[in-house]
């Protein structure tokens, strides 16, 4: 990645004193993975939801090979579908647990870096996300578009956003973890558009299960405990058998970006003062570099306009020149003396949280199954945010009663009353982002047979997940301007607040801004506070399902599943006084209380329509059909139709037309509007600027719904046993698109790509022509659509298969997802943000490739994971919006050794990120900048973890 300008405008601008370093090896090496990941994936010859497979209920665990390598010729079950026993249509990628313990995850978070089709997420240091939380994203259309499942039922929203943070599963707990990556709504529900994950749990746990793990990274952070046990056995000789299981998880995390040698180059990008609109003068519009620094803003104060500007105060209030670096915007500058806050971006937040699950069940008769279960999980995250702030926005008065004497001549020599001052003020603290979950979840259900053809299930949950969200030192804004307009007392001659001789028990501090640590600590204490948001989510839910056999006709069973649900969510949030005057600097959310109940009915088939002829082994036709009703969205319709084609035991044929819908959730019809201060460029201008943008709740908003096709194919190729192939197309049409934009965005939207819906958002003084505030509300687009396709290979076999002198036996399994469009359409523009790597889009490839050799206690895992770089943003074109708009790729090796001791104890060790591959430059434009954004890539760098287990 090179700054690039244009040298014909090298005589009209000054030169830029830096190039980003170079990642031209990177990309080479990343290209060359793919390579060797493939070659290794073709001449190992892997293959896709291979090997034996046993059915569990809705779904099967992908098992192991035997030592000799033998593979079972058993057909695999997959879920997707609401009828067992039959291979599915719809593409579905399953982990089991073993693989979970084979790799080191002790969260269900970091399955997201192990599956290409799910966008890896997880909040730092953002405002209006929890830190910490972490959601499933399928195919990049957004986490609420992905539906999470628990043995098939639906997980309560943890966060705000309407989103589950899905660490809050003991990971020592599930059994396997199926990915429908395709529309799943006819059968699970609404919210499963771009598809759903499904958590299985070890229910028939038998003995105890401990584990303990540590870790840290190559840099001595980031250090992480882990734990847990679990707990099954039987009772009342054999008729019911109980689970207990407990997790526990601390990280330290990583505050300052700074301690990674990447993370020291104070990297921003911004508007380029030097850019003249239709001038042609060779000045990108925007400027990514490094060395960056605020422009109107200081440790001890600066003066930004005027005939004073350029006065900044050093220690003890002393007038001091203000060295200006160059490209001098209105927030940031290319050295120079400014402040920078970029050195303390985060990159990961400290969590701590624990997680105890229990269940029992009971055979009240030899049909009938009673069951019950209970998960408590509590999750603390923090982390800083910045330090409080004002860009040049502050007025200072001639007669303030710290402004040093020299300042208040020079300001009567130049007859001016005031002035503008910007500061970074430390000494109020960082403000820190500070969240809890409590999540309760219960559950309780029947379950039975009638006959040898028909099971029948209930079951009722009921969720109350509390969520507290603070920011500590956060300012109060009204206090904080009272505080800086020091005057002295005519009466006293000591220094008041000058709305303290209006008011003189208002208990305001007068506050010294003039260099650097001047302000009081009682004027800190008047002037912070804590904000807090404490929002209540509660979800009754109830269902049941019939599924059996129908009738037999020419080519087999024909099957029906039939089923019922009645879901009702509520939320209810509260926020301190001050957050409900809309008075701390940042965040202020509203109060929020809403309710909406939901009944939905459904059905479903699977029909076989040719069996056992020479040109079709099997055929079958799987359709189902579900109505849904929500109080405030109305009634929608589902359905799915796809068809399962076995040519013979190599080949096999799917293919899956459905209609899915996702309804508003609580959040995006209730929540209030709450504001935060930001940096965005004014498009008319092209100048930075500091303003407020809000996001809410649009109670206007209407079910979206989307049209999706997946069609692939499944080899089995005989000359070479235990292969599978599979690759499989999707193409997702969501009309209707709930969409909620970042400020930028909204601005962008109007003003550059002419979408005049976004339009209202923006809010400009009538006089000045400034835009004074940013409304991003939530809204309905014209569309959102992806296309591409998934790509799945795995084989195993044993070594003596290849040299009677080897011993043990060897997996491989490649899952790789191309990206070909994701794009939305609002007021006829469409923007294709696939092969955009930061900002909302997607790489166009992701590939993961694990190789796992056993001898004996041995056990060796290497996973090679590519990430393919790409534009920063697919809108700009480089040269002309910004200098450089290319992100380099990356390769990672993460690599494990497991060995077992005896028949109990089991030691583990693991390396992440073994090469320690620093994340390319992906920085945003906040005031203050994180050098890496993107989800895509790996910030921590090399990390290491030892661990074991036993089981008894």
């Amino acid at each position: 990645m090179i700054l690039r300008l244009d040298p014909a405008a090298a005589s009209m601008a000054p030169q830029l004193p830096f190039t980003a370093h170079s990642v031209a090896w990177r990309t080479s090496a990343s290209r060359l993975g793919l390579v060797v990941a493939c070659l290794m994936g073709v001449a190992g010859n892997a293959h896709a939801q291979a090997g034996s497979a046993e059915q569990q209920g809705e779904g099967v665990e992908v098992a192991e090979a035997s030592d000799s390598g033998a593979a079972s010729n058993q057909d695999l079950v997959i879920t997707g579908s609401r009828i067992t026993g039959f291979s599915s249509p719809t593409p579905v990628t399953a982990v089991s647990s073993e693989q979970l313990a084979l790799t080191g995850k002790y969260s269900v978070q970091q399955l997201q870096e192990d599956i290409p089709a799910l966008i890896p997420n997880q909040a730092t240091q953002m405002v209006s996300s929890p830190p910490g939380g972490s959601t499933f994203n399928l195919r990049g259309l957004g986490a609420q578009r992905t539906l999470l499942l628990v043995d098939g039922r639906r997980m309560a929203p943890t966060s705000p956003e309407g989103t589950t943070d899905v660490n809050i599963l003991p990971v020592s707990l599930i059994q396997r973890v199926e990915i429908v990556t395709g529309g799943a709504s006819a059968a699970y529900g609404s919210d499963a558009v771009a598809g759903a994950v499904n958590l299985f749990l070890k229910k028939d746990f038998q003995g105890v299960e401990a584990y303990g793990q540590l870790g840290l990274t190559s840099r001595g952070d980031s250090f992480e405990r882990v734990g847990s046990l679990t707990w099954g056995d039987d009772f009342s000789g054999g008729r019911g058998h109980f689970v207990l299981a407990g997790s526990v998880f601390y990280s330290d995390g990583v505050s300052d970006q700074s301690s990674r040698k990447w993370g020291q180059h104070e990297w921003a990008q911004f508007a380029n003062p030097l850019y003249v609109a239709g001038s042609n003068n060779g000045q990108p519009r925007l400027i990514l570099t490094p060395n960056t620094r605020h422009s109107q803003m200081s440790y001890g104060g600066v003066i930004v306009a005027g005939p004073l500007r350029g006065t900044q105060f050093g220690p003890g209030g002393t007038p001091i020149p203000f060295n200006y670096g160059q490209y001098v915007g209105a927030v940031f500058m290319v050295g120079g003396d400014g402040s920078t806050f970029s050195p303390t971006g985060n990159l990961t937040p400290d969590i701590d949280r624990r997680s105890l699950y229990g269940r029992a069940d009971y055979d009240l008769t030899d049909t009938v199954k009673l069951w019950v279960e209970g998960l408590y999980s509590r999750s603390h995250q923090r982390t800083d945010i910045t330090p409080n702030y004002d860009s040049g926005s502050l007025t200072i008065q001639r007669d303030n009663a710290f402004l040093p004497d020299s300042i208040r001549q020079a300001m009567i020599n130049n007859n001016i009353t005031s002035f503008r001052f910007g500061r970074a003020t430390l000494e109020q603290g960082f403000n820190i982002a500070d969240s809890i979950y409590d999540v309760k979840r219960y559950a309780a259900g029947v379950e039975g047979s009638i006959g040898s053809n028909w099971r029948w299930s209930a079951y009722y949950q009921y969720a109350d997940n509390k969520y507290n969200y603070r920011i500590f030192n956060n300012r109060i804004q009204s206090r904080w301007l009272a505080a800086i307009d020091a005057v002295l007392d005519p009466a006293t001659g000591t220094i008041k607040c000058r709305s303290t001789l209006t008011n003189p028990n208002n208990g305001c501090v007068p506050a010294n801004v003039f260099g650097p640590n001047s302000i009081s600590q009682s004027a800190v204490d008047y002037i912070t506070g804590t904000m807090q948001l404490l929002q209540t989510q509660t979800q009754h839910d109830a269902a049941f399902n019939i599924e059996g056999t129908l009738l037999k006709n020419w080519a087999g069973d024909v099957h029906l599943a039939f089923g019922g649900e009645y879901r009702r969510d509520a939320t209810e949030g509260t926020v301190d006084a001050t957050s409900a005057a809309r008075d701390w600097r940042v965040l202020n959310p509203q109060p929020l209380s809403g309710a909406q109940s939901v009944r939905e009915g459904y059905v479903e088939t699977l029909v076989p329509l040719l069996a056992d002829l020479p040109f079709a082994r099997s055929l079958d036709l799987n359709a189902a059909l579900r109505y849904t009703d929500y109080t405030i969205s109305g009634g929608v319709t589902t359905w799915k139709i796809g068809l399962n084609y076995v040519l013979n035991d190599a080949v096999r044929v799917r293919a899956t037309r459905s209609r899915d819908i996702r309804a508003p959730n609580i959040n995006e019809l209730f929540q209030s509007q709450g504001s935060n201060p930001g940096q965005i460029i004014d498009p008319l201008t092209n100048q930075n600027i500091s303003t407020n943008w809000s996001s809410g709740g649009n109670p206007d908003l209407v079910p979206e719904k989307a049209d999706s096709w997946t069609a692939g194919v499944v080899l089995s190729p005989g000359f070479l046993p235990g292969l599978q192939l599979s690759i499989d197309y999707y193409d997702i049409s969501i009309s209707g698109a709930i969409s909620l934009l970042a400020a930028q965005q909204v601005v962008d939207g109007c003003y550059i790509l002419k979408q005049t819906n976004l339009c209202s958002g923006v809010t400009r003084d009538p006089v000045s022509n400034a835009i004074t505030s940013v409304a991003a509300v939530r809204f309905n687009a014209d569309e959102v659509k992806t296309q591409g396709l998934d790509i799945e290979v795995a084989y195993r076999t044993g070594l003596t298969n290849i040299s009677e002198n080897w011993n043990g036996n060897i997996s491989f399994r490649l899952l790789g997802t191309y990206v070909g469009k994701l794009a939305t359409t609002s007021s006829g523009v469409t923007i294709d943000r696939a092969g955009q790597v930061q900002g909302g889009g997607a790489p166009h490839w992701r590939v993961n490739l694990n190789t796992i050799y056993r001898d004996g206690p041995l056990t060796l895992n290497t996973q090679l994971r590519w990430v393919q770089g790409g534009k920063r943003d697919a809108t700009f074109v480089e040269g002309i919006d910004i200098n450089d708009n290319r992100v380099g790729g990356r390769f990672y090796v993460n690599t494990s050794a497991d060995y077992d001791l005896n028949d109990v104890f089991a030691v583990f060790l693991k390396v992440d990120n073994l090469f320690d591959n620093d994340p390319p430059v992906t920085t945003n434009g906040v005031a203050a900048p994180q050098t890496a954004t993107s989800p895509y890539y790996d910030v921590l760098g090399r990390r290491y973890a030892a661990g074991v287990r036993a089981r008894f």
